[in-house]
Formats: structure tokens, sequence, C-alpha cells
């Protein structure tokens, strides 16, 4: 739920002056209650209308604007403070204007980032997960397929940050990772192009031996080019005006232009040029009937990339393991523990002969 908008004159007359107290008198605060109780002191003592004004959607213009560097400085001493503050602030806004404020006050890092994704991770730590997808959602508008991977493998990867002790971010399970990507997914109206390119992305961040990734991607590819037309009609024509980002998506129409629909249209040689040029580099249509179907096969797909690169990990923890007990069993090791002494001796025997 949005607050109210607030008047004109609360929008254009801001706190003439902000009020920042001494670092070694602040106390840091721990949850979202500690930053309340901490606003509402301050406008106590310096009669100040400021915790009402900061948490207006209707000032996220002139903060972002006017008071980035006091964020900035923040990101980079104090992650924990950020977090709980950019929580607060936004508890009652739409998840549209929270986007636009993550975006405009963190605007010099990529989306993908880890600085901003495990900030943001941060800040959504008692989010349900639909509201964490919504936000995902909001924020990868227009990204592409490589960018969309990133953002969503650090997102949910979960992290221990030791600047930010009093929140914890947990690694996503198999099954949230899932629901998340099925939400973006359909609620962004991603095609097979754009599915495929996704899971090898990912794949590719997923997998830390090269060889197994290298095998997954190949699956991976292999499925979707499985369920191609052999060959592609040579009526379709991509409309080249279209941007990179809306290309990879599903319109609610199809992309196909019939020949009828070309007739009034003059035919140029660059046109014919440009057509030939996209109709060798394109990839085949999908046999999907339905929009649902077509997210459907890429989800079973991607679930299958997370069971193999899980069943990976597993195998490289036992193999760590076994690998730490046949180390500390091993009778070289306790020779290594007594080298010092095995130098001495050798160092008397070789005396005589040095004589």
């Amino acid at each position: 739920m949005s607050t109210a908008a607030p008047t004109t004159a609360n929008r254009s007359n801001p706190p003439a002056k902000l009020y920042i107290p001494a670092a070694e008198s602040i106390v840091r605060p721990t949850s979202v209650a500690d930053v309340e109780e901490a606003m509402t002191e301050m406008d106590r003592i310096h009669q100040t209308t400021f915790k009402s004004w900061i948490q207006s959607e209707a000032n996220i213009g002139y903060v972002c604007t006017y008071k980035r560097a006091l964020f900035d400085r923040y990101m980079k001493e104090d992650r924990q403070t950020l977090a709980l503050v950019l929580r607060w602030m936004s508890l009652d806004w739409s998840m549209a204007s929270f986007a636009e404020m993550m975006l405009k006050l963190f605007y010099r890092h990529k989306v993908e980032s880890r600085k901003f994704t495990h900030l943001l991770a941060a800040v959504a730590a008692d989010w349900s997960p639909e509201k964490k997808a919504e936000a995902a959602n909001v924020l990868l508008i227009g990204e592409t397929a490589t960018s969309t991977a990133k953002f969503v493998k650090h997102y949910l990867e979960g992290f221990k940050d030791e600047k930010m002790d009093a929140i914890q971010v947990k690694i996503a399970t198999k099954e949230e990772i899932l629901a998340l990507v099925t939400t973006v997914a359909t609620l962004l109206r991603w095609n097979d192009v754009f599915m495929m390119d996704f899971i090898t992305e990912y794949a590719s961040l997923l997998f830390t031996d090269p060889v197994q990734r290298a095998v997954t991607i190949v699956k991976v590819l292999q499925r979707f080019e499985s369920l191609a037309e052999k060959e592609t009609p040579v009526t379709i024509v991509k409309s080249v005006s279209r941007t990179p980002s809306e290309s990879t998506l599903n319109g609610e129409e199809d992309d196909v232009l019939s020949d009828d629909s070309m007739e009034s249209t003059e035919i140029t040689e660059e046109d014919k040029e440009i057509r030939r040029q996209v109709a060798e580099v394109m990839r085949p249509k999908s046999r999907f009937r339905t929009f649902r179907e077509s997210i459907a096969f890429g989800m079973k797909v991607f679930a299958e990339v997370l069971e193999a690169a899980e069943a990976e990990r597993n195998v490289e923890a036992a193999s760590d393991k076994l690998l730490s007990s046949l180390s500390l069993n091993s009778p070289t090791n306790s020779l290594f523990k007594h080298d010092s002494k095995f130098r001495v001796d050798a160092q008397v025997s070789a005396s005589p002969k040095e004589e």
C-alpha cells in the first residue's frame, strides 16, 4: 500500500538542514524498529519532520539527486545500516517506486553486480517470496539474458558479510530459484530464445568444473534445438526497428509477418539484404503451441541444470571430505610433522663422509 502523496510544499521544501550526529554517538541499528526509533527521536530533538519527508515516495527524485553521496558513503562503510534504512524508507512504497530509488541511488553499479544484488537481497531478507520475485521482475525489465542470469544468480546465492552481521541472507533453495524464475519469465514473457540464452548463461555461472559446464550447456542447446523445425520458412521477417531487449520477449501478437501484410510495402534491395542476413542467423521457430508450454519446458530444463549443479556440489563436498580424511591419516603427514628430526639425522649420518 502506497502512502498518500504529500503536498506540493512538502515536495519542494525539504528540511533546510539535515543534522548528522557524530559517528561515535550513533548506535548502529540491528532492525527496522531501531531505525524507526532513531528517526522519531531525531525529529523530536530537532523539531523537524524529516522522517515523514524521507519516507514519502514523492521525494525520491530529490533524495536520489541531493543525498546520493550519503548513501554512497554508507555503501562503503556500513551496508547493514544502509540496508535497514532502505527497508524502513520503502515499507509502504509500491515496488515501482522502490526499484526507481535503487536504480537512481546506485546507478554506478550494474543491476547484475554483486554489490547491487547483495544489497537488494539484504533489504529483501524478510520479504515474502512473492515480493522478492516482484522486485526482480521490475528491475529486470529490458535486461538481456546474460544480465538476467547474473542478477538471479547473485540475488539468490546468499552471502556472509562481516558488515551485515545482523542480517542473515541465506542461499535460496532449488524450489525458491525455480519459483522466482518462473514468475519473472511469465511476467516478462520470455520466448524460447531468451529462455535458452538465460539457462546457458546461468549454467556457465553455476558449474566450477569446466568440462561439466561445457557438457551441461551442450545438453541445454540440444534440448531446445531438438524441438525446432528443420527449416526456417523464408517468409519470416523480423522487424529491424525493435530493440534487442524487445526482440527477446513474447508479444501479444506473432512476430511473423505474412505476405499479405507486406504487399503494400515497397521492398528495397537493402530490405532484401537485411532479410537474407536475418534468415541466416535466425534460430528456428519452436513447435510450442502456447506460451505456457514454452515456459513449462524451459523450467523443466532449468530444473535439470540446477539438479546437475547440486550433484556436482555433493561430489565436490564428498571428495574434499575424503581428501581431508586421507591427509590426516596418511603416514606421510606424520613424517612431515617430524621433518626437523629427520633433517638432523641426515646431517649426522652425512658428517663422516664430509670429513
